[in-house]
């Protein structure tokens, strides 16, 4: 298939498929809830005891920060953030696997069927644990890396604050992180779709994603960097919208308000078929072997 008709494609697996956006959309609310319930909750309850117990208020004014109910505050917010993390980061792993699933029979099914919330919430039990067990070894993968560019950067600013190297250091090691950003976003994109077009559980969808990329490298690289190009094309385009305004007051504020819902359910349907768009490529790029389209697949061990 051509990149035009990669997309095309793409375009019609997602727009036949729109009520995703919606759930998506309720994953953002989530998001906004966990954010608040983690820092409201144990704000209120440390400030109930503090002011049951012997409160000073002149205390607490010269430095807030350090009034009775801060510990408590503290003590609080992790635990409660981390509950809501957690569940957060489930639902998400649970709609990746619906919105696949989802995907996968609109692929390889000749006379599929319309989107249906019962069909997405099967999907996203059947791929649960398989989904989770691949994230948490690519999780494994990234941290580390994480670890050694943090260092590198940390070792990169304080030479050149001292002088012992140039400019030019820094833009290389931002290049190095945005190619290996690349690279480790095209291998846990493939990962996961194989996870699912293949039926594969986490550890087979890993070295099968590898051979993939390596089999494939260039094209999946060029269909990643269009969809990336696509996406920062319509963010400049809002932005250039946006632009003129700020510089009316109360104006430009509520043109950003009128703008923000719009943008935000537009990046979600991009979302969407960047993943629409990638399925397709791997289903066009894998040759002709049938696949498995029955979402009542046992669950496999990780």
């Amino acid at each position: 298939m051509s990149l035009s008709e990669i997309l095309k494609e793409g375009f019609r697996i997602t727009n036949r498929n729109w009520p995703l956006v919606l759930i998506h959309l309720g994953g953002l609310f989530l998001l906004l809830f966990v954010l608040f319930f983690s820092f409201f909750l144990p704000l209120l309850i440390s400030g109930s005891f503090t002011l049951l117990s012997d409160f000073d208020w002149e205390d607490f004014l010269e430095d807030p920060f350090l009034f009775q109910g801060a510990p408590l505050l503290l003590l609080l917010i992790v635990p409660f953030l981390f509950l809501g993390l957690t569940l957060l980061n489930g639902f998400y792993i649970f709609v990746a696997g619906g919105v696949k699933g989802v995907y996968k029979e609109d692929l390889l099914q000749e006379n599929s069927q319309s989107f249906t919330f019962s069909r997405f919430i099967q999907n996203g039990k059947v791929y649960f644990w398989r989904i989770a067990g691949l994230w948490a070894l690519l999780g494994l993968i990234i941290f580390p890396l994480l670890i050694l560019f943090g260092i590198f950067g940390g070792v990169v600013v304080w030479m050149m604050k001292i002088g012992d190297v140039e400019y030019y250091s820094l833009i290389f090691m931002g290049i190095l992180i945005f190619i290996s950003t690349l690279l480790f976003t095209l291998y846990f994109s493939y990962s996961n779709i194989l996870l699912v077009m293949e039926d594969e559980g986490a550890g087979g969808a890993m070295r099968r994603g590898l051979q993939f990329l390596k089999d494939h490298f260039g094209p999946a690289a060029g269909l990643y960097l269009v969809l990336v190009l696509i996406h920062f094309g319509i963010s400049a385009l809002f932005t250039g919208i946006q632009f003129p305004f700020n510089f009316i007051p109360v104006v430009g504020t509520l043109v950003s308000l009128f703008l923000l819902p719009i943008q935000t359910l537009l990046s979600i349907y991009l979302s969407l078929f960047f993943t629409a768009a990638m399925m397709v490529f791997y289903r066009d790029r894998r040759g002709k072997k049938p696949l498995r389209v029955e979402p009542e697949i046992p669950l496999r061990p990780i």
